[in-house]
């Protein structure tokens, strides 16, 4: 069984506690071997504990809210960058926005979620994930042979955003 650690980066406990949860249930294996993929999650609420984390025992993926009081989803994708290499980063936003995105796609962020987040968008982007740092994955929910192993960026999904966002009544604002 292989563990991957996941830092859970959320001001709201709520949060925390759903992005637990989900990761506690997913289950994953490895294409090839078969072996199994778990997930051990820690929470914290300050961008100084995640910092912490970071610098003293990197985890192999950390879930981060973009922006909040007391929490900075920017300053841990730069300590991502800067102390844990090989720290996958998924940043949720409240706020999402084009620029926020792009932001923290350049920063290197995996992918980049608007909240509320879903069980069903957490689930394959920490599958994708976790499929970038192991190799090719199973979900014993998927059928048989459905290997989740490449992944499709933000940024390419973003002419098809546009597009339905132009049949709405919102307004985007640069």
């Amino acid at each position: 069984m292989i563990t991957q650690r996941v830092l859970i980066a959320d001001s709201d406990p709520h949060v925390q506690a759903f992005v637990k949860r989900v990761l506690r249930d997913l289950r994953l294996q490895l294409a090839g071997s078969g072996e199994g993929v778990r997930f051990a999650t820690e929470g914290v609420s300050t961008d100084d504990e995640a910092v912490l984390r970071l610098q003293l025992d990197p985890p192999d993926v950390v879930v981060t809210e973009h922006w909040a009081p007391g929490l900075n989803g920017v300053e841990i994708l730069k300590s991502c960058r800067d102390y844990s290499h090989n720290t996958t980063a998924i940043v949720a936003a409240t706020r999402p926005s084009i620029p926020a995105a792009v932001e923290a796609t350049k920063l290197g962020a995996h992918e980049f979620l608007a909240k509320p987040l879903t069980e069903r968008s957490l689930r394959e982007v920490v599958t994708e994930a976790t499929a970038q740092q192991l190799g090719d994955v199973v979900s014993p929910d998927c059928s048989s042979g459905d290997a989740i192993g490449s992944t499709t960026s933000f940024l390419s999904r973003i002419p098809a955003a546009l597009a339905q966002l132009a049949t709405t009544a919102a307004s985007l604002h640069w």
